[in-house]
């Protein structure tokens, strides 16, 4: 009985980690039409700019990048106590020492 309620527990967390439904689909089209008009803005209005527009553009998706990831950071820390969520992470692990 102890090894069925094991299971059903490791398989609920498995559905719950892997969601099999079509979610990221419609996330991902969201984030292309978001991306899509926020660029046809920015060519709008840097079209005087000439082959530096882009520039400003491509400078200003950086630096939300890199507070997102900050933001991540701090986040993690303050509800984890580390940097890096491992359960989450698809670069890191966190191994048993040997």
């Amino acid at each position: 009985m102890f090894k069925t309620r094991e299971r059903a527990a490791e398989a609920e967390r498995l559905r719950l980690k892997h969601d099999s439904s079509f979610k990221w689909v419609w996330m991902a089209l969201l984030s292309s039409l978001s991306c899509g008009i926020g660029n046809y803005i920015m060519g709008i209005k840097l079209i005087k700019a000439g082959p530096l527009g882009p520039g400003f553009t491509g400078a200003l998706g950086l630096l939300m990048l890199i507070i997102l990831r900050i933001w991540q950071i701090i986040s993690n820390k303050w509800k984890l106590g580390t940097f890096i969520n491992y359960e989450t992470s698809n670069l890191f692990t966190k191994e048993a020492p040997h």
